[in-house]
């Protein structure tokens, strides 16, 4: 068997909860040439996007760099919020601990975030924990 293409990642997905992802595809070839498998990985963007906000704003040289909405009518925005309130901890938001969410579903509350439809779904599968989490971690 040989590996008739590798390729990064460079295709830009979305799952159906609306994280991002990028996908790639291998196609591998037997020794007589004939495609037998292919593989296709997707990859979720999420903890990268921690990565990568943790280091935005350490490299940032003023607050320029920093987006304030508005507008919590979607779930990027609210996404957003979450990955900057768990950048300002230096963690990702699925490494929040219980206290950090419960700070987290406050500071939600107060921009107006859990009036939002489906906001303890986006919220739930950002974080990585259940709904019923959620709403505990809301009271």
């Amino acid at each position: 068997m040989k590996t008739i293409r590798k390729c990064s990642p460079t295709n830009p997905n979305q799952f159906a909860d609306g994280r991002r992802a990028k996908s790639t595809s291998v196609g591998i070839k037997d020794s007589s040439g004939r495609y037998i498998v292919a593989l296709c990985l997707n990859v979720d963007l999420n903890q990268f996007r921690g990565i990568q906000n943790m280091l935005d704003t350490f490299c940032a040289a003023s607050g320029a760099g920093t987006r304030e909405s508005l507008d919590p009518a979607n779930g990027a925005s609210l996404r957003e919020r979450i990955d900057r309130f768990a950048v300002n901890l230096s963690t990702s938001p699925q490494a929040l601990k219980t206290e950090q969410r419960r700070a987290l579903m406050q500071e939600l509350r107060q921009a107006g975030f859990l009036e939002v439809r489906k906001s303890m779904e986006i919220i739930a599968a950002h974080l990585g924990v259940s709904r019923a989490t959620v709403y505990n971690d809301a009271k």
